[in-house]
């Protein structure tokens, strides 16, 4: 049907470093959680969900998705993911991801293998580097690591970021000052972190529309949990 996702533009939304300038040294914060809504040319879609909790060098982060894109009613394209990475030391110890891609299933499995990963995914099964990042974008640091991981299937994608400026755009609380990146490569989108490195936006082509994301709840920062479990 004319204007539905395709995988592609899925992978992109979802499927956001020290080049920004400073992130809160150390948090007494244990656990964090940050909810978005899926806007596709300024109608509702869907909801994407984040919670993770630190425990010493340990952090384990869980995400969910819904996406239904109705037509008359009618819904015409559906998305959901499921997703837990745990990460130690600022390095990917397991990720066990599942993906219903409108009835078509894809999933995402890896584990830490010596000094690398081991990946078994629906689009790709062997070797990752250890400092691989996720299509989860939950951190500014991510935008430092050449490759990505797509937690749809699996597929190590080669990307890399450049800097946009400071922008102003607008949450659930209110308007937010950011920083913009565009991400190219093996995939296009654009995202925003905040002040503290947390993820607050994303923009991508979805299926030929615009499709956005906006921060509806903050909470504590993923991304001071993310430097503390680095740092301590």
């Amino acid at each position: 049907m004319p204007g539905v996702w395709t995988r592609r533009a899925v992978l992109s939304a979802c499927a956001a470093p020290a080049m920004l300038s400073a992130f809160p040294a150390f948090s007494s914060t244990l656990a964090a959680r940050r909810t978005f809504r899926i806007l596709r040319d300024g109608d509702d879609i869907g909801n994407h969900v984040l919670t993770a909790r630190r425990e010493g060098a340990r952090m384990t982060v869980e995400i969910d998705i819904a996406i239904a894109v109705t037509f008359l009613g009618v819904t015409a394209y559906r998305y959901e993911l499921t997703n837990r990475e745990v990460w130690e030391d600022g390095r990917i110890l397991t990720i066990d991801s599942v993906v219903n891609d409108d009835g078509e299933p894809g999933f995402c499995r890896v584990r830490r293998d010596g000094d690398g990963l081991r990946v078994d995914g629906s689009g790709y099964s062997g070797p990752a580097p250890a400092d691989a990042a996720t299509t989860s974008y939950w951190s500014a640091d991510f935008l430092s690591r050449g490759v990505w991981i797509s937690t749809q299937s699996g597929e190590p994608l080669s990307v890399s970021a450049a800097d946009q400026g400071v922008e102003v755009i607008e949450s659930g609380s209110g308007p937010l000052t950011c920083r913009r990146w565009a991400i190219s490569g093996d995939m296009e989108l654009e995202l925003w972190y905040d002040a503290s490195g947390d993820w607050a936006a994303n923009a991508f082509d979805a299926g030929g529309e615009p499709g956005r994301y906006r921060l509806q709840s903050g909470g504590d920062s993923l991304n001071t949990l993310w430097t503390d479990s680095v740092s301590g």
